[in-house]
């Protein structure tokens, strides 16, 4: 299937990679279906793709490439519909939000997105880590963004 996106263009997507999104996603509710777009040369940034509404587009993070130690914990039962899988099957990013000025970027650490590869099912969900902040500034100190 091909779709025309605002921001990446016309892209051809298989339908055995479309990832199903049961509930959407909050804001979005009735966009469910997606397609997991990777940069070969990115291991920390990907994207998530809507097929219904090609204008719409999430920045997805790997966070852990940057806060090793971020541990989200969510009940078992919240992604239970994602159907069978093993801890280690299932992918985890966190939406980010990057702007003009990129140190103001800010990363979703309370709500991540599970996807589960083997069913091409996916959820965002709450953890149960209050200390995690739905608008977590990555950068503290502006020199840790660079000049950008």
């Amino acid at each position: 299937m091909k779709i025309n996106t605002s921001q990446f263009g016309e892209l051809e997507i298989n339908e055995d990679d479309i990832i199903n999104f049961q509930y959407g996603i909050p804001g979005f509710k009735g966009l469910t279906r997606y397609a997991l777009l990777n940069q070969e040369d990115d291991e920390v940034f990907s994207y998530l793709q809507s097929v219904d509404n090609p204008e719409v587009s999430f920045i997805l993070m790997h966070v852990t490439a940057v806060i090793p130690d971020y541990s989200p914990i969510v009940d078992k039962g919240y992604i239970e519909d994602l159907g069978a899988f093993k801890d280690e099957d299932l992918l985890m990013y966190n939406i980010a939000n990057i702007p003009d000025n990129i140190k103001e970027m800010t990363v979703n650490l309370r709500a991540p997105i599970i996807i589960n590869p083997l069913t091409g099912k996916g959820k965002q969900v709450v953890a149960n880590n209050e200390e995690y902040a739905v608008k977590h500034k990555l950068f503290d100190n502006s020199s840790e963004a660079g000049d950008n």
